[in-house]
Order: C-alpha cells, then sequence, then structure tokens
C-alpha cells in the first residue's frame, strides 16, 4: 500500500510538471488571460484599456456632446442596478484649467485643445448595495487608477 501512495503521488506531480503546472481538473488563470486587455472606444475622439474582467461588469454613461466639462463614467454594474451608485471614475474634457477645482482627479492627456481629466469618488460608492455588488465594485476599483491613465486619442 504504501509503494502505491508514492507511485500514485510521483505521478501526480510528473503530470503537473508536464501540463505546466494547470489543474487536471479545473482550469487556472494563465498570466496571458490575466494581462488581456480590451480597448474600448469611450467616446469620439478616444480609447480606453480596460482589463479583461471588466467585461460585462461595468455601465458607461457619456453626455451628448464632444465639447468643454463633456464625460463619460464608469460604475460598476451591480451596484448601478440595484441603487445608482457604484461610480468608478469619470474621464472630462476642459478647455481650461477649472478642473483644478476638483476634489480628486488627475490630468491623463491632452490634445486637439482639450485637457483630459480623470476625476474619482472620494468616498466608496456602495450604500445599500448587496455583499455581492460591493464585492464587484471593490474588484473593479483596483483598477481604476490604471484604466483611466490608459486614455489614448482615438484614430
Amino acid at each position: 500500500m504504501r509503494i502505491s501512495r508514492s507511485f500514485l503521488a510521483a505521478v501526480i506531480i510528473l503530470s503537473l510538471v508536464a501540463s505546466g503546472g494547470q489543474c487536471l481538473y479545473g482550469k487556472t488563470a494563465s498570466a496571458e488571460n490575466v494581462n488581456k486587455k480590451i480597448v474600448l472606444k469611450a467616446a469620439s475622439d478616444f480609447t480606453l484599456e480596460l482589463p479583461a474582467s471588466w467585461k460585462n461588469n461595468y455601465v458607461l454613461k457619456k453626455s451628448k456632446n464632444k465639447k468643454h466639462s463633456s464625460y463619460v463614467a464608469f460604475y460598476s454594474k451591480k451596484c448601478y442596478k440595484q441603487t445608482t451608485e457604484g461610480w468608478l471614475f469619470s474621464i472630462t474634457r476642459y478647455k481650461d484649467s477649472s478642473y483644478t477645482e476638483m476634489p480628486s482627479y488627475e490630468l491623463v492627456g491632452k490634445w486637439n485643445g482639450y485637457n483630459y481629466v480623470a476625476v474619482f469618488p472620494t468616498d466608496v460608492q456602495t450604500m445599500g448595495a448587496t455583499k455581492a455588488a460591493r464585492k464587484q465594485y471593490k474588484k473593479l476599483s483596483k483598477s481604476v487608477e490604471e484604466v483611466a491613465r490608459s486614455v489614448a486619442p482615438r484614430k
């Protein structure tokens, strides 16, 4: 019996090594999938790169025109559906420096006569949401700054 256990353990270890460390019975996240990005044409004049994990987990709201103070705003989908809360961040266009009055912002781009500014909430936006919705919001919040800094002119 002892030899059988040792043999079985050796077979399992060799199988894991041969498969590159992937589990035989379940999927493991490969580095390739974790680092995948979705290029989103967020507005008529810019794109953003979203982590693949954001797919189907956010709501995008836009103002109507490309002009001073127009914006695109991102929300956690579950929070937004439950409470219309869950704001993660916005990218807002400014022709001047009036954005410096905002409590939490970062200048993320300048082109075509506009300043592209990421505006962030100053508190957590999950009041009244379920535990699952708060979990989704927290997960998306971890990459908000990276997403906001990925703003690029649309070609």
